[in-house]
């Protein structure tokens, strides 16, 4: 799935998986939305390999996990800084790993 319709599916945050359809209030991440996003996240076509894990640029990473609606009231720099307060090590790519570790912490 492509970055342009990973964002117009969660525009209405709204996911349709086979005969299911799947719907998210703003901001929530049930478990059922953070596995969609993995799927996505793993599958992404700018997604590449880095010790043995898939990684994904922050700006991707920031536009797959949040819709634009999300992204207008949490913009990539507050995102960016969460990402440094969580993991001060961090570099400018994120492993699925990084991503669960900044939810648990920041969401």
């Amino acid at each position: 799935m492509t970055e342009e319709e990973v964002s117009k599916k969660f525009e209405k945050l709204e996911v349709t998986e086979g005969s299911a359809v799947k719907t998210w209030d703003p901001m929530a991440f049930p478990e059922d939305r953070i596995a969609f996003l993995k799927k996505c996240f793993d599958e992404h076509k700018e997604a590449t390999d880095k010790d043995g894990k898939r990684v994904l640029d922050v700006k991707l990473t920031h536009q797959l996990l949040f819709t634009a609606v999300e992204r207008n009231e949490y913009g990539l720099k507050d995102f960016e800084g969460d990402i440094k307060g969580s993991m001060p090590d961090s570099g400018e790519v994120l492993s699925w790993t990084d991503v669960e570790k900044f939810m648990q912490e920041n969401l």
